[in-house]
Protein backbone atom coordinates (compact mmCIF):
# COMPACT_ATOMS: atom_id res chain seq x y z
CA UNK A 1 0.00 0.00 0.00
CA UNK A 2 1.51 3.86 -0.86
CA UNK A 3 2.22 6.15 1.28
CA UNK A 4 -1.50 7.33 3.07
CA UNK A 5 -0.18 10.69 3.61
CA UNK A 6 -3.30 12.44 1.30
CA UNK A 7 -6.05 10.68 3.33
CA UNK A 8 -4.61 11.20 6.58
CA UNK A 9 -4.61 15.44 5.80
CA UNK A 10 -7.59 14.91 4.10
CA UNK A 11 -9.29 14.01 7.39
CA UNK A 12 -7.47 16.32 9.41
CA UNK A 13 -8.48 19.13 7.03
CA UNK A 14 -12.18 17.84 7.43
CA UNK A 15 -12.46 17.58 10.87
CA UNK A 16 -10.40 21.08 11.26
CA UNK A 17 -12.99 22.41 9.00
CA UNK A 18 -15.99 20.64 10.37
CA UNK A 19 -14.92 21.65 14.09
CA UNK A 20 -14.77 25.49 12.65
CA UNK A 21 -18.45 25.27 11.18
CA UNK A 22 -20.02 23.26 14.15
CA UNK A 23 -17.77 23.23 17.23
CA UNK A 24 -18.75 19.95 18.49
CA UNK A 25 -16.98 18.05 16.27
CA UNK A 26 -13.65 18.97 17.84
CA UNK A 27 -14.55 16.26 20.31
CA UNK A 28 -13.67 14.06 18.12
CA UNK A 29 -9.67 15.47 17.59
CA UNK A 30 -9.27 15.22 21.51
CA UNK A 31 -10.32 11.47 21.49
CA UNK A 32 -9.42 9.81 18.52
CA UNK A 33 -6.33 11.53 18.05
CA UNK A 34 -4.05 9.01 19.22
CA UNK A 35 -5.54 5.98 17.77
CA UNK A 36 -5.28 7.98 14.68
CA UNK A 37 -1.73 9.06 15.39
CA UNK A 38 -0.89 5.14 15.34
CA UNK A 39 -2.25 4.46 11.85
CA UNK A 40 -1.01 7.39 10.28
CA UNK A 41 2.65 6.37 11.71
CA UNK A 42 2.05 2.82 10.23
CA UNK A 43 0.52 4.50 6.89
CA UNK A 44 2.46 7.51 6.37
CA UNK A 45 6.12 8.18 6.16
CA UNK A 46 5.74 11.84 7.87
CA UNK A 47 4.22 11.75 10.90
CA UNK A 48 6.03 8.09 11.10
CA UNK A 49 9.07 10.75 12.00
CA UNK A 50 6.74 14.14 12.64
CA UNK A 51 4.23 12.26 15.63
CA UNK A 52 4.30 15.50 17.41
CA UNK A 53 2.32 17.12 14.38
CA UNK A 54 -0.80 15.45 15.00
CA UNK A 55 -0.63 16.48 18.46
CA UNK A 56 -0.34 20.44 17.36
CA UNK A 57 -3.28 19.53 14.96
CA UNK A 58 -5.68 18.47 17.69
CA UNK A 59 -5.12 20.91 19.92
CA UNK A 60 -5.56 23.47 16.72
CA UNK A 61 -8.30 22.15 16.37
CA UNK A 62 -10.06 21.90 19.52
CA UNK A 63 -8.43 25.82 19.62
CA UNK A 64 -10.29 27.00 16.04
CA UNK A 65 -13.43 25.29 17.65
CA UNK A 66 -13.55 27.60 20.95
CA UNK A 67 -12.27 30.62 19.02
CA UNK A 68 -15.33 30.26 15.95
CA UNK A 69 -17.87 29.06 19.09
CA UNK A 70 -17.46 33.07 20.07
CA UNK A 71 -16.58 34.55 16.83
CA UNK A 72 -18.45 33.08 14.64
CA UNK A 73 -21.75 31.86 16.05
CA UNK A 74 -21.78 34.38 19.02
CA UNK A 75 -21.77 32.21 22.26
CA UNK A 76 -19.85 33.02 25.34
CA UNK A 77 -17.66 30.01 25.83
CA UNK A 78 -16.58 31.30 29.30
CA UNK A 79 -20.15 31.81 30.08
CA UNK A 80 -21.25 28.30 32.17
CA UNK A 81 -18.11 28.36 33.86
CA UNK A 82 -18.56 24.99 36.92
CA UNK A 83 -17.41 25.23 40.44
CA UNK A 84 -15.08 22.25 39.03
CA UNK A 85 -13.20 24.58 37.09
CA UNK A 86 -12.04 26.12 40.36
CA UNK A 87 -11.19 22.84 42.05
CA UNK A 88 -9.28 21.36 38.77
CA UNK A 89 -7.25 24.63 38.65
CA UNK A 90 -6.45 24.29 42.39
CA UNK A 91 -5.46 20.45 41.77
CA UNK A 92 -3.10 21.18 39.17
CA UNK A 93 -1.41 24.70 40.30
CA UNK A 94 -1.16 22.35 43.84
CA UNK A 95 0.76 19.98 41.62
CA UNK A 96 3.17 22.34 40.11
CA UNK A 97 3.98 23.72 43.36
CA UNK A 98 5.12 20.22 44.55
CA UNK A 99 7.63 19.93 42.39
CA UNK A 100 9.68 22.66 44.67
CA UNK A 101 9.88 20.37 47.57
CA UNK A 102 9.94 17.52 45.35
CA UNK A 103 12.76 14.69 46.32
CA UNK A 104 13.41 14.84 43.03
CA UNK A 105 12.65 18.03 41.32
CA UNK A 106 14.12 17.41 38.04
CA UNK A 107 11.82 14.28 37.59
CA UNK A 108 8.80 16.45 38.50
CA UNK A 109 9.16 19.62 36.75
CA UNK A 110 10.44 17.89 33.70
CA UNK A 111 7.26 15.90 33.49
CA UNK A 112 5.12 18.54 35.02
CA UNK A 113 6.00 20.92 31.99
CA UNK A 114 5.72 18.15 29.26
CA UNK A 115 1.78 17.42 30.08
CA UNK A 116 1.16 20.56 30.99
CA UNK A 117 -0.20 21.60 27.43
CA UNK A 118 -2.25 18.65 27.06
CA UNK A 119 -3.97 19.51 30.41
CA UNK A 120 -4.34 22.85 29.31
CA UNK A 121 -6.10 21.38 25.76
CA UNK A 122 -7.99 18.80 27.40
CA UNK A 123 -9.11 19.51 30.39
CA UNK A 124 -9.73 23.56 30.49
CA UNK A 125 -10.02 24.05 26.73
CA UNK A 126 -11.90 21.10 25.07
CA UNK A 127 -14.99 21.37 27.42
CA UNK A 128 -15.79 24.95 26.39
CA UNK A 129 -17.09 23.80 23.22
CA UNK A 130 -19.85 23.09 25.30
CA UNK A 131 -22.20 26.19 25.09
CA UNK A 132 -26.12 24.54 25.16
CA UNK A 133 -27.58 20.51 26.51
CA UNK A 134 -27.67 19.80 22.79
CA UNK A 135 -24.16 20.56 22.01
CA UNK A 136 -22.99 17.38 24.21
CA UNK A 137 -25.38 15.29 22.00
CA UNK A 138 -23.68 16.61 18.75
CA UNK A 139 -20.68 15.74 20.29
CA UNK A 140 -21.01 12.68 21.04
CA UNK A 141 -22.52 11.54 17.57
CA UNK A 142 -20.03 13.01 15.78
CA UNK A 143 -17.34 11.06 17.84
CA UNK A 144 -18.89 8.25 16.98
CA UNK A 145 -18.62 9.30 13.10
CA UNK A 146 -14.92 10.31 13.77
CA UNK A 147 -14.30 6.96 16.23
CA UNK A 148 -15.99 4.90 13.67
CA UNK A 149 -14.04 5.79 10.54
CA UNK A 150 -10.49 5.64 12.82
CA UNK A 151 -11.50 2.06 14.62
CA UNK A 152 -11.77 0.86 10.83
CA UNK A 153 -8.38 2.46 9.65
CA UNK A 154 -6.82 0.84 12.66
CA UNK A 155 -8.24 -2.56 11.89
CA UNK A 156 -8.22 -2.24 7.92
CA UNK A 157 -4.74 -0.97 7.87
CA UNK A 158 -2.47 -1.74 10.59
CA UNK A 159 -0.91 -5.43 11.66
CA UNK A 160 0.05 -6.68 15.34
CA UNK A 161 3.24 -7.35 15.79
CA UNK A 162 4.51 -10.81 16.18
CA UNK A 163 5.32 -10.28 20.01
CA UNK A 164 1.61 -9.50 19.89
CA UNK A 165 -0.39 -7.10 21.30
CA UNK A 166 1.05 -3.91 19.86
CA UNK A 167 0.57 -2.43 16.73
CA UNK A 168 3.65 -3.38 14.15
CA UNK A 169 5.56 -0.50 12.28
CA UNK A 170 7.82 -1.72 9.57
CA UNK A 171 10.65 0.17 7.96
CA UNK A 172 12.97 2.74 9.59
CA UNK A 173 10.12 2.95 12.58
CA UNK A 174 8.93 5.50 14.05
CA UNK A 175 10.21 8.65 16.01
CA UNK A 176 9.31 8.63 19.87
CA UNK A 177 8.31 11.91 21.75
CA UNK A 178 11.74 10.54 23.94
CA UNK A 179 13.45 11.06 20.14
CA UNK A 180 13.94 6.95 20.38
CA UNK A 181 13.68 4.57 17.18
CA UNK A 182 10.39 2.37 17.95
CA UNK A 183 8.98 -0.57 15.89
CA UNK A 184 6.12 -1.28 18.75
CA UNK A 185 3.27 1.22 19.22
CA UNK A 186 1.03 0.84 22.39
CA UNK A 187 -1.89 -0.40 22.51
CA UNK A 188 -3.80 1.05 25.11
CA UNK A 189 -4.34 4.53 23.29
CA UNK A 190 -6.01 2.45 20.51
CA UNK A 191 -8.62 0.32 23.13
CA UNK A 192 -9.90 3.39 25.14
CA UNK A 193 -10.47 5.02 21.78
CA UNK A 194 -12.49 2.03 20.63
CA UNK A 195 -14.04 2.19 24.30
CA UNK A 196 -15.24 5.54 24.08
CA UNK A 197 -16.96 4.80 20.82
CA UNK A 198 -18.38 1.53 22.02
CA UNK A 199 -19.39 3.41 25.27
CA UNK A 200 -21.62 6.54 22.61
CA UNK A 201 -22.94 4.14 20.11
CA UNK A 202 -24.85 1.69 22.98
CA UNK A 203 -25.76 4.90 25.32
CA UNK A 204 -27.07 7.37 23.16
CA UNK A 205 -30.92 7.70 22.38
CA UNK A 206 -31.37 8.92 18.84
CA UNK A 207 -34.52 10.41 17.35
CA UNK A 208 -35.49 11.76 13.39
CA UNK A 209 -32.43 11.37 10.64
CA UNK A 210 -30.25 10.49 13.86
CA UNK A 211 -32.49 7.09 14.10
CA UNK A 212 -30.42 5.59 11.19
CA UNK A 213 -27.71 4.85 14.18
CA UNK A 214 -30.06 2.78 15.85
CA UNK A 215 -29.17 0.03 13.48
CA UNK A 216 -25.94 0.78 12.50
CA UNK A 217 -24.43 1.35 16.26
CA UNK A 218 -24.09 -2.67 16.79
CA UNK A 219 -21.77 -2.71 13.63
CA UNK A 220 -19.74 0.23 15.43
CA UNK A 221 -19.62 -1.60 18.39
CA UNK A 222 -18.46 -4.36 17.31
CA UNK A 223 -15.98 -3.10 15.20
CA UNK A 224 -15.08 -0.96 18.32
CA UNK A 225 -14.55 -4.60 20.04
CA UNK A 226 -12.69 -5.89 18.32
CA UNK A 227 -10.49 -3.40 18.07
CA UNK A 228 -10.08 -4.01 21.77
CA UNK A 229 -9.64 -7.34 21.85
CA UNK A 230 -6.80 -7.23 19.15
CA UNK A 231 -4.64 -4.71 21.23
CA UNK A 232 -5.14 -7.60 24.08
CA UNK A 233 -6.19 -4.26 26.75
CA UNK A 234 -7.57 -6.46 29.14
CA UNK A 235 -8.22 -3.60 31.58
CA UNK A 236 -10.14 -1.63 28.93
CA UNK A 237 -12.41 -4.51 28.55
CA UNK A 238 -13.35 -5.37 31.70
CA UNK A 239 -14.14 -1.55 32.28
CA UNK A 240 -16.68 -1.67 29.27
CA UNK A 241 -18.44 -4.05 30.55
CA UNK A 242 -19.13 -2.73 33.66
CA UNK A 243 -19.78 0.97 32.53
CA UNK A 244 -22.28 -0.57 29.82
CA UNK A 245 -23.85 -2.93 32.60
CA UNK A 246 -24.31 -0.13 34.92
CA UNK A 247 -25.35 2.82 32.99
CA UNK A 248 -27.45 1.11 29.92
CA UNK A 249 -30.46 0.53 31.99
CA UNK A 250 -30.55 3.75 33.13
CA UNK A 251 -30.13 5.39 29.29
CA UNK A 252 -33.20 3.71 28.80
CA UNK A 253 -35.43 4.85 31.69
CA UNK A 254 -37.53 7.58 32.28
CA UNK A 255 -40.89 8.69 32.99
CA UNK A 256 -41.70 8.20 28.85
CA UNK A 257 -40.10 5.45 28.24
CA UNK A 258 -42.25 2.01 27.42
CA UNK A 259 -41.43 -1.44 28.37
CA UNK A 260 -40.98 -2.17 24.62
CA UNK A 261 -37.79 0.04 23.93
CA UNK A 262 -36.06 -1.10 27.96
CA UNK A 263 -36.52 -4.59 26.11
CA UNK A 264 -35.28 -4.05 22.93
CA UNK A 265 -32.25 -2.29 24.18
CA UNK A 266 -32.05 -4.99 26.66
CA UNK A 267 -32.01 -8.15 23.72
CA UNK A 268 -29.98 -5.67 21.32
CA UNK A 269 -27.03 -5.67 24.04
CA UNK A 270 -27.62 -9.70 24.88
CA UNK A 271 -27.44 -10.20 21.18
CA UNK A 272 -23.83 -8.03 20.90
CA UNK A 273 -22.16 -10.19 23.96
CA UNK A 274 -23.27 -13.38 22.22
CA UNK A 275 -21.38 -12.49 18.63
CA UNK A 276 -18.94 -11.02 21.06
CA UNK A 277 -17.89 -13.99 22.73
CA UNK A 278 -18.08 -15.82 19.32
CA UNK A 279 -15.71 -14.11 17.47
CA UNK A 280 -13.49 -14.01 20.46
CA UNK A 281 -11.00 -16.34 19.14
CA UNK A 282 -10.63 -14.48 15.95
CA UNK A 283 -9.55 -11.42 17.43
CA UNK A 284 -8.17 -12.28 20.71
CA UNK A 285 -5.02 -14.07 22.20
CA UNK A 286 -6.87 -16.30 24.02
CA UNK A 287 -3.35 -16.91 26.15
CA UNK A 288 -3.56 -13.53 27.49
CA UNK A 289 -6.92 -13.84 28.54
CA UNK A 290 -6.34 -16.42 31.18
CA UNK A 291 -7.60 -15.44 34.54
CA UNK A 292 -4.86 -16.82 36.30
CA UNK A 293 -2.31 -14.80 34.34
CA UNK A 294 -4.64 -11.37 34.73
CA UNK A 295 -4.34 -11.75 38.59
CA UNK A 296 -0.55 -12.90 38.58
CA UNK A 297 0.05 -9.59 35.76
CA UNK A 298 -1.99 -7.42 38.31
CA UNK A 299 -0.34 -8.43 41.30
CA UNK A 300 3.16 -8.29 40.53
CA UNK A 301 3.17 -4.97 38.70
CA UNK A 302 0.75 -2.46 39.91
CA UNK A 303 0.31 -3.78 43.32
CA UNK A 304 3.82 -4.31 44.35
CA UNK A 305 4.82 -0.89 42.49
CA UNK A 306 1.73 0.45 44.57
CA UNK A 307 3.10 -0.70 47.60
CA UNK A 308 6.64 0.58 46.88
CA UNK A 309 5.31 4.37 46.16
CA UNK A 310 2.83 3.95 49.57
CA UNK A 311 6.28 2.58 51.65
CA UNK A 312 8.74 4.87 50.93
CA UNK A 313 5.31 8.18 51.61
CA UNK A 314 4.79 6.58 54.82
CA UNK A 315 8.50 6.35 55.87
CA UNK A 316 9.01 9.85 55.33
CA UNK A 317 8.33 13.08 57.06
CA UNK A 318 5.05 14.19 58.44
CA UNK A 319 5.06 17.38 56.25
CA UNK A 320 5.47 14.76 53.04
CA UNK A 321 2.08 12.71 54.56
CA UNK A 322 0.27 16.10 54.32
CA UNK A 323 1.89 17.35 51.16
CA UNK A 324 3.32 14.86 48.94
CA UNK A 325 6.45 13.14 47.58
CA UNK A 326 6.56 15.55 44.87
CA UNK A 327 4.86 15.12 41.27
CA UNK A 328 6.27 12.56 39.66
CA UNK A 329 8.44 11.29 42.46
CA UNK A 330 7.31 7.92 41.73
CA UNK A 331 9.70 7.90 39.04
CA UNK A 332 12.32 8.21 41.50
CA UNK A 333 14.78 5.26 41.75
CA UNK A 334 14.34 5.35 45.71
CA UNK A 335 10.58 5.23 45.10
CA UNK A 336 9.66 2.80 42.67
CA UNK A 337 11.44 4.10 39.21
CA UNK A 338 8.41 4.47 37.46
CA UNK A 339 4.97 5.39 37.79
CA UNK A 340 2.76 2.62 39.88
CA UNK A 341 -0.05 2.65 37.25
CA UNK A 342 -3.18 3.26 40.29
CA UNK A 343 -3.61 6.46 39.92
CA UNK A 344 -5.09 7.24 43.21
CA UNK A 345 -1.87 5.81 45.13
CA UNK A 346 -0.04 7.76 42.97
CA UNK A 347 -1.97 11.09 44.30
CA UNK A 348 -1.89 9.95 47.84
CA UNK A 349 1.84 9.34 47.46
CA UNK A 350 3.47 12.06 45.30
CA UNK A 351 0.48 14.99 46.08
CA UNK A 352 0.12 14.02 50.07
CA UNK A 353 -3.36 14.10 52.01
CA UNK A 354 -3.80 17.85 50.53
CA UNK A 355 -3.70 16.33 46.88
CA UNK A 356 -5.78 13.26 47.81
CA UNK A 357 -8.52 14.97 49.44
CA UNK A 358 -8.71 17.53 46.38
CA UNK A 359 -8.98 14.38 43.86
CA UNK A 360 -11.62 12.83 45.87
CA UNK A 361 -13.83 15.88 45.99
CA UNK A 362 -13.60 16.48 42.68
CA UNK A 363 -15.34 13.25 42.06
CA UNK A 364 -17.52 13.76 44.50
CA UNK A 365 -18.62 17.00 42.55
CA UNK A 366 -18.93 15.26 39.28
CA UNK A 367 -20.76 12.33 40.09
CA UNK A 368 -23.05 14.57 41.90
CA UNK A 369 -23.47 16.37 38.94
CA UNK A 370 -24.50 13.55 37.10
CA UNK A 371 -27.46 12.63 39.76
CA UNK A 372 -28.87 16.69 39.30
CA UNK A 373 -28.67 15.82 35.45
CA UNK A 374 -30.59 12.76 35.70
CA UNK A 375 -33.35 14.27 37.71
CA UNK A 376 -33.36 16.94 35.35
CA UNK A 377 -33.66 14.86 31.91
CA UNK A 378 -36.25 12.10 32.98
CA UNK A 379 -38.89 13.47 30.23
CA UNK A 380 -36.34 13.41 27.42
CA UNK A 381 -34.71 10.33 26.38
CA UNK A 382 -31.95 12.08 23.93
CA UNK A 383 -30.87 13.99 26.91
CA UNK A 384 -31.05 10.94 29.31
CA UNK A 385 -29.43 9.28 27.28
CA UNK A 386 -26.10 11.58 26.89
CA UNK A 387 -26.17 11.98 30.44
CA UNK A 388 -26.10 8.04 30.89
CA UNK A 389 -23.19 7.93 28.05
CA UNK A 390 -21.06 10.70 30.30
CA UNK A 391 -21.95 8.40 33.65
CA UNK A 392 -20.20 5.17 31.84
CA UNK A 393 -17.75 7.16 29.95
CA UNK A 394 -16.72 8.56 33.35
CA UNK A 395 -16.87 5.05 35.49
CA UNK A 396 -14.40 3.63 31.71
CA UNK A 397 -11.99 6.44 32.79
CA UNK A 398 -12.27 5.95 36.24
CA UNK A 399 -12.11 2.43 36.37
CA UNK A 400 -8.69 2.87 33.99
CA UNK A 401 -7.36 5.08 36.66
CA UNK A 402 -6.12 1.49 38.60
CA UNK A 403 -4.43 -0.15 35.94
CA UNK A 404 -2.87 2.33 33.53
CA UNK A 405 -1.05 5.56 33.33
CA UNK A 406 -0.07 8.02 35.67
CA UNK A 407 -2.19 10.98 37.30
CA UNK A 408 -0.67 13.83 34.43
CA UNK A 409 -1.07 11.80 31.76
CA UNK A 410 -5.12 11.00 32.52
CA UNK A 411 -5.80 14.14 30.78
CA UNK A 412 -8.71 12.70 28.85
CA UNK A 413 -10.36 11.82 32.34
CA UNK A 414 -10.03 14.89 33.91
CA UNK A 415 -11.54 16.88 30.50
CA UNK A 416 -14.55 14.11 30.82
CA UNK A 417 -14.97 15.62 34.55
CA UNK A 418 -14.90 19.12 33.63
CA UNK A 419 -17.34 18.33 30.60
CA UNK A 420 -19.95 17.11 33.31
CA UNK A 421 -19.78 19.83 35.55
CA UNK A 422 -20.20 22.46 32.58
CA UNK A 423 -23.24 20.12 31.23
CA UNK A 424 -24.90 20.53 34.74
CA UNK A 425 -24.38 24.59 35.10
CA UNK A 426 -25.69 24.73 31.15
CA UNK A 427 -28.52 22.38 31.82
CA UNK A 428 -29.77 24.02 35.19
CA UNK A 429 -29.32 27.40 33.61
CA UNK A 430 -31.46 26.30 30.64
CA UNK A 431 -34.47 24.45 33.10
CA UNK A 432 -34.61 27.37 35.10
CA UNK A 433 -35.26 29.88 32.25
CA UNK A 434 -37.21 27.39 30.26
CA UNK A 435 -39.14 27.10 33.98
CA UNK A 436 -39.30 31.10 34.14
CA UNK A 437 -40.83 31.60 30.70
CA UNK A 438 -43.50 28.46 31.89
CA UNK A 439 -44.42 30.62 34.61
CA UNK A 440 -44.56 33.87 32.66
CA UNK A 441 -46.61 32.56 29.81
CA UNK A 442 -49.37 31.24 32.49
CA UNK A 443 -49.40 34.54 34.07
CA UNK A 444 -50.02 36.12 30.72
CA UNK A 445 -52.57 34.06 29.80
CA UNK A 446 -54.21 34.35 33.21
CA UNK A 447 -54.30 38.18 32.41
CA UNK A 448 -55.70 37.70 29.57
CA UNK A 449 -58.84 36.00 30.92
CA UNK A 450 -59.37 38.64 33.63
CA UNK A 451 -58.91 41.66 31.39
CA UNK A 452 -61.76 39.54 29.02
CA UNK A 453 -64.15 39.16 32.09
CA UNK A 454 -63.75 42.82 32.37
CA UNK A 455 -66.44 43.98 29.82
CA UNK A 456 -68.91 41.23 31.27
CA UNK A 457 -68.32 42.76 35.07
CA UNK A 458 -69.49 46.32 33.49
CA UNK A 459 -72.11 45.02 31.64
CA UNK A 460 -73.90 43.20 34.74
CA UNK A 461 -73.37 45.73 37.00
CA UNK A 462 -75.24 48.41 34.83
Amino acid sequence: MGDMLPVAMLLIAALGLGSIMRPAWALSAGICVYAFEQWAQVNTTFFAQNSTYLNLFSGTIVLAAVLSSFIIHGRNPLRDLPPLVWMLSILYIFTGLTCIWSIDSNISWFFYKMYLPYNLSYVFLMPLILTRTKDAQQALLRLLIVGSIVSILVLSQTQIHEWGRTIKVGGGGVQSQWGQEVHRLNPLAVASMGGHVLIAALMLNFKGVARFWQIVRWGVAFVCLAVILRSGSRGQLFAIVVSVVVFIWISRSGSKTNLRMLLMGTVGLLLFFAVASLSFGYFADAGRWNLDLIGKDYSETRVEMSKKVLMYWVSSSPVHWLLGLGSSASFDHRVAGFYPHVVPVEILGELGVVGFVLFVSINVMAWRSLYRMFVLTGDSPEERGVVACMAALLLFELLLLFKQGSFLDHHVYFAFIMMIGRMDSIMRREKTAELIGQQRRKMWEYYQQVLALQPQRRVAGS
